[in-house]
């Protein structure tokens, strides 16, 4: 049998767990997880974190379905890219105004995750658990 600690840095359950709770955002929004997570990572990023390749090395996603996802949220009117001033190479990507119901029913989404994962962990235990979780993640990124 595994140890729990390697079950849990697969990150199955975790996967299982937002699946379920991004469902009802996927049908009433006709929506893909990964759209739903694209702009969930988008209401949080700042303009030194909002292009596609932040996306994609930050969030472990594949560029091509990334593109393919800010492709169809564009086509959709939910975001838009902007070239960089600086470095035409970049694109920005933002969230566009007029849809606030969607990114609180995400917003709703995420903290319901949240809820269950740390029901019944203290604010020291989830500061102490997150130091220890950048540590293996900054452990892993050097072996990649």
């Amino acid at each position: 049998m595994r140890p729990t600690i390697d079950i849990f840095l697969s990150g199955a359950q975790y996967r299982k767990c937002l699946k379920v709770a991004l469902a009802p955002v996927q049908r009433r929004w006709k929506l893909m997880r990964l759209e739903i997570e694209i702009l969930f990572y988008l209401m949080d990023a700042t303009e030194e974190n909002n292009r596609l390749r932040d996306i994609v090395r930050l969030e472990g996603f594949n560029k091509g379905q990334v593109s393919g996802a800010v492709s169809r949220l564009e086509e959709l009117g939910v975001v838009a890219r902007r070239t960089d001033a600086v470095d035409s190479r970049y694109q920005h990507i933002d969230i566009l105004a007029g849809h606030d119901a969607l990114l609180a029913d995400i917003e709703r989404a995420y903290q319901g995750i949240s809820d269950v994962v740390y029901r019944g962990v203290r604010e020291d235990e989830i500061a102490a658990f997150r130091r220890v979780a950048d540590k293996i993640s900054n452990n892993i990124a050097g072996m990649l």
